[in-house]
């Protein structure tokens, strides 16, 4: 006998290691399905790669609401005169929650069915482009992909959808829903620059070198996040963190938007009083605000309600239009930003034709639009990038090689 093979074998035993018996018991999205009773027909779907599984969903969506043509390759079919995008998704492993991916913005259609592969049928949703990625976009709810269109969460956009229920539902919907050729709004345009660039900021190549000269430490992670005041979390290799809010172009002329909610979201009555007056030109009353209340907003629409949320930084980047490259990157401490804010603030709010201004920097007004826009009569924060708060910046990248 050959002890030497008997002793390998023994060591190399891998089929009996703890290693091999946490990935047998690691959920799966097919184990998941079929410990919920799942049909033998979407355990079918299951079992198939992502590819297949979009391109057979959607037929299988178009023939049982009986859509129509497609009118060209940028939609999945048509019904009652309206281009419709379908998009399908599975569960994820062991979690009620999906996400669905490439939802391109600049695409020919009107209408989305978002669909959800469930344990015995399709749960189906429905919402008009011009919110999606409109009012969504604005709010960060709807995620830029890169080059690969957009993605959202279910979880985050279930209350803005419609359920869709039968052939008849999605008659109903496609009622109100505008059938014009979508065209971006301004504000979707500038939001996507800027989710763009705080993708280009976690990816370019060099990026990763300059934060680490700056900070003096090693950088394991640089992930952009989603719903916070910050966009960027930076991880160092010693387990610390930090954060940085990101504004992209040059910000001057009437400013970046850096916050949008209802006259009511302010949390004061008084506010909401002059806002409706000034901004909505629904009221004649215009009390006097005091900085305090303007510290209370600028915290709020800046930098959070939480301090411990606050981002830690605030970079300026200036990116490449076309190719979304960042071109340079400038930065600066939140504790040396804030003082500055605060130090600029006038004494008591100042009404301005259809703006409250709260210092020559940062000032109220209604976010308008026209059909296109969601939510028009919502307020929006504009902050001014000016030489004074551009001074308060020190550079720490520069695009040298051509783009």
């Amino acid at each position: 006998m050959n002890y030497n093979y008997l002793k390998l074998h023994e060591r190399m035993n891998w089929k009996n290691s703890i290693a091999l018996r946490l990935v047998q018991h690691k959920p799966t999205q097919f184990t998941y399905y079929e410990t919920n009773n799942s049909c033998i027909e979407v355990l079918d779907l299951v079992k198939l790669d992502s590819k297949p599984f979009g391109s057979i969903s959607e037929k299988i969506l178009s023939e049982v609401f009986q859509l129509g043509p497609r009118s060209s390759s940028q939609n999945d079919g048509t019904k009652n005169g309206k281009k419709i995008e379908i998009k399908c998704a599975r569960y994820w492993a062991n979690k009620d929650d999906c996400v669905w991916q490439h939802l391109e913005p600049n695409h020919d259609y009107d209408y989305v069915l978002l669909a959800l592969l469930d344990f015995q049928d399709w749960k189906i949703w429905g919402i008009q482009k011009s919110i999606l990625m409109g009012e969504l976009v604005d709010k960060k709810i709807v995620t830029i992909q890169g080059k690969q269109g957009c993605w959202v969460k279910k979880s985050d956009i279930l209350p803005y959808l419609t359920p869709i229920h039968s052939i008849q539902d999605l008659d109903d919907s496609l009622i109100t829903c505008p059938s014009n050729p979508y065209t971006p709004s301004k504000n979707s345009i500038i939001a996507k620059n800027g989710f763009r660039a705080e993708t280009f900021i976690c990816s370019q190549e060099n990026i990763k070198e300059s934060f680490e000269t700056y900070f003096k430490s090693p950088i394991k992670q640089l992930k952009r996040i989603h719903g916070k005041k910050f966009d960027v979390q930076i991880t160092f290799e010693n387990g610390s963190e930090t954060t940085i809010q990101n504004k992209d172009g040059d910000g001057k002329g009437r400013g970046w938007s850096v916050d949008r909610r209802k006259p009511e979201g302010f949390n004061n009555d008084l506010l909401t009083t002059l806002l409706k007056t000034v901004c909505l030109k629904q009221g004649t009353e215009k009390p006097d605000i005091s900085n305090i209340i303007s510290k209370e907003v600028i915290n709020m629409c800046m930098f959070g309600v939480k301090e411990e949320d606050y981002p830690k930084y605030f970079t300026h980047t200036i990116s490449n239009k076309n190719t979304g490259n960042i071109i340079s990157i400038n930065i600066c401490p939140t504790d040396k930003l804030i003082p500055f804010i605060y130090n600029s603030l006038y004494n008591v709010m100042e009404p301005k034709r259809t703006c409250v201004h709260l210092s020559p920097i940062c000032y109220l007004q209604r976010k308008g639009g026209g059909k296109k826009d969601a939510n028009p009569d919502n307020i929006q924060m504009k902050f001014k990038f000016t030489k004074e708060i551009e001074s308060l910046f020190i550079p720490i990248f520069k695009q040298t090689t051509p783009l």
